[in-house]
C-alpha cells in the first residue's frame, strides 16, 4: 500500500504581508480606478525573484505621485543587487535609496525605493499601523515615484516597475507541491489597529483628507480602485499539474490567477507530478517485494531447523 505524506498546517507554506497600491491624497478626489497585472519570476541571482508590476490607469494623470509599500513576503530581501531594482538601470544613493532615473520610459518617472510603510493619520499626527490586511509593520519598505508625463513605450502598460523580492518557498511531500503567494494590491474594509504616535504630518497637509499616511514622510494616501487583476508565478511546472488552488486557476498547466480574491488572502495551490508518484509507487512496491522475498528466504533457512527442533520436544 502506497503511505501518503502527511501534513499539518505548520508545514504548509504561510507567507506574510502583502503589497498594497497607494497615490497620493487630493483633497478628497477618489484616486483613479486601474487594472493590475503582476508576474512573478525567477532571476539568475539565487533566491531572487523578480515581481514585475503593470498598473493601466482608466484615466491616466501624468504627475500623479503613487505608493507601493511591500511587506512579509514582498520585502527586497537583503543583498539584492542594486540593478534588481529598476527596468532600466539603477543607481543607488550614499544613504542606500535606489533610484531608477530612466524609467520613466517604463511610464514610472522619479522611482525611488526607501525605508517606509503605512501609517495612520489623525490629529496632524502619524501613528504606526499594526494590524492592517496584507501588510506586516515590522517588516516593510516603500516604492514610489510619479507616472510619467512621456507616454511609455508600446511594450509597457500606464506605469511598469520591477520588485526584487525573495524566491517563494515550497513545500514538497511525495508527489505533491504545495505554495502560497501574499495578497497582491491588497485592500482593507477599515478596520485596523495603531499603537504608538511616529511622527507628525508633513507640513504641507494643511487639511486632511484621509485616514491613512506614508509613515515616514507624513504625506497622506488612499488606496488605489483596482478594478481588475491578474497574477502569473512564472514557474515551469514540467509534467506536473494544479490540481487544486484559491482561487482557481485560469487553467491547470499554468499558474494564472484573474480573480480580485488574490487582494485579500493572496494564493494557495497545490501541483501534483505523476512521475514523481509513479516513482514513489515504484519504490514502494519494490520495497514491499525485497521484504517479502527476505521473509520467504528465512523461512527456507529456518525451517529445517524449526522442524527439528520440533521433533526434540515431542520425545
Amino acid at each position: 500500500m502506497l503511505l501518503l505524506p502527511v501534513l499539518t498546517s505548520g508545514d504548509l507554506p504561510s507567507p506574510t504581508g502583502g503589497l498594497l497600491i497607494f497615490v497620493e491624497a487630493d483633497g478628497g478626489i477618489p484616486a483613479p480606478r486601474v487594472a493590475v497585472s503582476a508576474e512573478l519570476r525567477e532571476t539568475g541571482w539565487p533566491g531572487i525573484s523578480i515581481l514585475e508590476l503593470t498598473l493601466d490607469f482608466e484615466e491616466r494623470i501624468p504627475g500623479l505621485r503613487w505608493y507601493l509599500i511591500t511587506s512579509g513576503q514582498y520585502q527586497p530581501p537583503p543583498g539584492v543587487p542594486v540593478h534588481a531594482h529598476c527596468v532600466y538601470v539603477a543607481e543607488m544613493a550614499s544613504d542606500g535609496t535606489v533610484r531608477c532615473p530612466a524609467d520613466e520610459y517604463a511610464g514610472a518617472a522619479n522611482v525611488r525605493y526607501r525605508a517606509g510603510g503605512l501609517g495612520a493619520a489623525q490629529d496632524g499626527k502619524v501613528f504606526a499601523v499594526t494590524d492592517y490586511d496584507g501588510y506586516h509593520d515590522t517588516s516593510s519598505a516603500l516604492v514610489e515615484g510619479v507616472v510619467s508625463r512621456e507616454a511609455p513605450v508600446a511594450m509597457f502598460g500606464d506605469l511598469t516597475v520591477f520588485l526584487p523580492v525573495g524566491t517563494p518557498e515550497t513545500t514538497t511531500a511525495g508527489s505533491q507541491t504545495f505554495g502560497a503567494l501574499a495578497p497582491i494590491a491588497g485592500y482593507n474594509i477599515g478596520d485596523y489597529g495603531v499603537n504608538e504616535e511616529l511622527r507628525a504630518l508633513d507640513a504641507g497637509e494643511d487639511e486632511q483628507t484621509s485616514f491613512l499616511a506614508e509613515k515616514t514622510s507624513g504625506r497622506l494616501i488612499e488606496p488605489v480602485a483596482v478594478s481588475s487583476i491578474r497574477l502569473e508565478l512564472r514557474e515551469e511546472l514540467g509534467f506536473s499539474e494544479v490540481t487544486s488552488a484559491r482561487p482557481p486557476v485560469a487553467s491547470t498547466d499554468r499558474l494564472v490567477w484573474q480573480n480580485l480574491e488574490v487582494r485579500r488572502k493572496g494564493v494557495n495551490y497545490v501541483l501534483h507530478d505523476p512521475l514523481a508518484a509513479n516513482s514513489q509507487l515504484t519504490a514502494t512496491f519494490l520495497a514491499g517485494l525485497t521484504g517479502s522475498m527476505a521473509l520467504t528466504f528465512a523461512g527456507l533457512l529456518l525451517g529445517p531447523f524449526l522442524r527439528r527442533r520440533a521433533g526434540l520436544a515431542e520425545l
